[in-house]
């Protein structure tokens, strides 16, 4: 960018603004900028995937896109331009939200000139570069990881095999001695599996690679489950594991592989810190919008300091050296991970020598939290596709009030013939819930309508008090958000969100 002008696109629905920009730098800084003035998103989007800019000057309130929705389509069309929010007000927690979700800058209008505009706008354009600086090490980083974690986990296993085979005598007499050791190199195998696994959970999480498919789940279930499965490491521990469950407690909008896993981590955690004759509680509730858990030990605590920590990826807080408990110290990072790519959040509450309660927060059900979940889902996993997508939910009326047994076999009959619609088209990611079905592909509104069409036909007969099927389709960029799409799919159905 030496010696060539810097090339700023501005997005800003007010030609005073524009002017009044043009004239503070050309009187302050010189012909080093160089402004393109547009007032509408759908313009800038336009430009800035046919021509170099430096700098996208970004007014968030415009005709066709309002508040932080403009800045994130922004900075998914053109990652590599800084941008920077030109607010009208200044306002120190708009700016702070703004910069979250991806700003480079924040400056308010009219409270700067010339000179302090173009100082700004370097600075801006320098943390961008160092950022992406940074960014692209973490990706070496992260590609490194993944990896090598791959990769060993095959040597591993067959490793892991054979000292099985030896330690079962299948290779002739094993000593007491060589028992022992054999053990202790069996578990240390598993030991080194978990932590690659970790790494590997790890790294698609960071990259947001990780893939959820939600969907109404019985909590109370998925709970007993969970105790059933410890129960008898508890009993072998001499620990007492109880599972409180309230009465009415629903149902949650949750991809329950992952759920399990958090429940893994945290039950996992409280067995290994508690001590024999120590008891572990198990603690759901419940409010009108969310349903949460908590996870509480007799264990010896944490302290105050640390127990933001714990949640840090290989933190491992009052470790001790030589032998005693040892982990990999990614169980509650992931388990954080994973509990906000669901919306909710996780805390912990302890106190040494008084025991630990972690706990972490759901959606409750509602047919709205289910559609919202859907969409997203189902949006995140193609967005990186080709221009333009389809995003289409078929919503079964009256599902939502039929017989559990009726309701699965009829959500499954619509799946399985939506997928044969879809397979004779091409690719395309299907999920289902307890009354939506939602599929996206590269496909323009016309063919995804007569694929739609083609659905009923394939479909078995309706059942009466199915209440029939409903289609919502929006076509969308490649760069719209979910919320788009859920937006529009809600006003089709009038559903809340």
């Amino acid at each position: 960018m030496d010696g060539e002008p810097t090339r700023i696109l501005l997005v800003d629905d007010d030609p005073a603004n524009a002017a009044a920009l043009r004239t503070a730098l050309a009187e302050r800084a010189g012909s080093q900028f160089q402004i393109l003035h547009v007032r509408q998103l759908a313009h800038a989007l336009k430009f800035l995937a046919e021509e170099p800019f430096d700098v996208a000057l970004l007014e968030l309130n415009l005709p066709d896109s309002r508040g932080l929705n403009t800045l994130q389509r922004i900075r998914r069309q053109a990652p590599q331009v800084t941008t920077i929010v030109w607010s009208r007000q200044d306002d120190e927690a708009g700016s702070v939200r703004a910069i979250q979700a991806g700003a480079d800058d924040v400056l308010v209008k009219g409270q700067s000139d010339g000179v302090t505009l173009a100082r700004s706008i370097r600075h801006a354009i320098e943390r961008h570069g160092i950022v992406e600086t940074l960014q692209a090490f973490d990706r070496q980083k992260s590609d490194f990881i993944a990896t090598a974690s791959h990769e060993m986990r095959t040597p591993l296993a067959i490793i892991r095999e054979f000292v099985t085979l030896v330690l079962d005598g299948l290779a002739g007499p094993v000593t007491q001695d060589q028992t022992e050791c054999l053990t202790s190199a069996q578990r240390n195998c598993d030991r080194l599996a978990q932590l690659l696994n970790d790494l590997l959970d790890m790294t698609r999480l960071g990259r947001q690679e990780a893939e959820l498919h939600r969907r109404r789940i019985s909590m109370a279930a998925l709970l007993r489950q969970c105790a059933n499965d410890f129960r008898p490491m508890c009993d072998g521990k001499g620990q007492s594991l109880t599972l409180e469950l309230p009465d009415g407690l629903p149902d949650a909008v949750c991809d329950a592989a992952k759920i399990e896993q958090v429940m893994v981590n945290l039950l996992g955690n409280a067995t290994k810190f508690t001590p024999e004759g120590g008891s572990i509680t198990i603690r759901p509730g419940f409010d009108q919008h969310l349903l949460w858990v908590e996870v509480e030990d007799t264990g010896r605590g944490i302290a105050e300091h640390d127990q933001e920590r714990v949640f840090e990826a290989f933190v491992q807080v009052d470790r001790e050296a030589g032998p005693g408990i040892r982990g990999t110290g990614l169980g509650l990072a992931i388990t954080r991970r994973l509990v906000e790519l669901h919306g909710g959040s996780v805390w912990v509450s302890s106190a040494p020598g008084k025991g630990s309660r972690f706990g972490y927060s759901l959606p409750a059900y509602h047919e709205g939290a289910e559609l919202q979940a859907v969409v997203t889902d189902t949006w995140r996993t193609v967005r990186a596709g080709a221009a333009p997508l389809v995003l289409a939910v078929v919503y079964a009326e009256g599902l939502s009030s039929a017989a559990p047994e009726h309701r699965e076999s009829r959500l499954a009959g619509i799946h399985d013939a939506m997928r044969a619609v879809l397979d004779s088209l091409g690719d395309g990611f299907i999920s289902t819930c307890e009354c939506f079905v939602a599929f996206a592909m590269p496909m323009g509104r016309a063919r995804a309508m007569s694929a739609l069409r083609s659905l009923g036909h394939a479909l078995p007969p309706l059942d009466p008090q199915d209440g029939g099927l409903e289609y919502a389709v929006a076509e969308l960029s490649r760069n719209a958000s979910a919320d788009e799409g859920l937006t529009r799919v809600c006003e089709r159905f009038s559903i809340p969100a």
